[in-house]
């Protein structure tokens, strides 16, 4: 059940937020960034007026520890290359139901602002 539904849908929760930030920076005028790490995109928008801020932040945060490696969910593997282990436990519909909240809030105030 891991491998089939929840680990996809984590990995693309978690890119569609990466892109989501991405596209934030973006209209703020600001090109240079790299990698997939949710947390330094995040802390790069540097947004801390956000409505909900400490409650995003902890979410970024609890979806960067998901996949701290940046290959875990994409591969299935740690950087050892072994299996995830087997008690790894979220919520995938509340991590789901976050990122929508979050993909509001950043719409509304960044994406729309800086238009």
């Amino acid at each position: 059940m891991v491998s089939y539904y929840l680990i996809p849908c984590t990995y693309l929760c978690k890119h569609s937020i990466e892109l989501m930030l991405k596209r934030c920076l973006l209209a703020k005028g600001i090109t240079e960034f790299k990698g997939h790490s949710v947390k330094k995109l995040w802390e790069k928008l540097d947004e801390k007026q956000l409505p909900h801020y400490l409650e995003l932040s902890s979410f970024i945060d609890e979806v960067e520890q998901i996949d701290s490696n940046e290959m875990a969910l994409r591969y299935g593997l740690d950087n050892g290359f072994k299996l995830l282990p087997s008690d790894l436990y979220y919520d995938i519909d509340k991590i789901i139901a976050n990122a929508m909240f979050l993909f509001n809030i950043v719409d509304e105030h960044i994406i729309w602002k800086y238009r």
